[in-house]
């Protein structure tokens, strides 16, 4: 189950990616051309690290979530099923 925070946690990060990639389309592509087409290079630099960041930050859940599952469990004696 995926907890509140973590919930908010992956909205903004996915808000914020949408914006970079728009304001990257906009910059390269759309009416922004011109001398800010360097902004839309930094925009979609920044949205592919937010989107890494993201990928981490859910394997690191993950992971986390799969200790505290296994946090009941004393030793290999007690997970031997009787």
């Amino acid at each position: 189950m995926v907890k509140v925070k973590s919930l908010y946690a992956y909205l903004m990060m996915s808000l914020l990616i949408l914006v970079n990639v728009w304001f990257s389309y906009y910059f390269i592509f759309g009416d922004g051309q011109g001398e800010l087409t360097f902004m839309g290079f930094i925009s979609l630099i920044t949205a592919i690290i937010i989107t890494l960041l993201m990928i981490r930050f859910y394997r690191f859940e993950k992971r986390q979530n799969m200790k505290n599952f296994n946090a009941h469990i004393k030793s290999d004696d007690d997970r031997i099923l009787k």
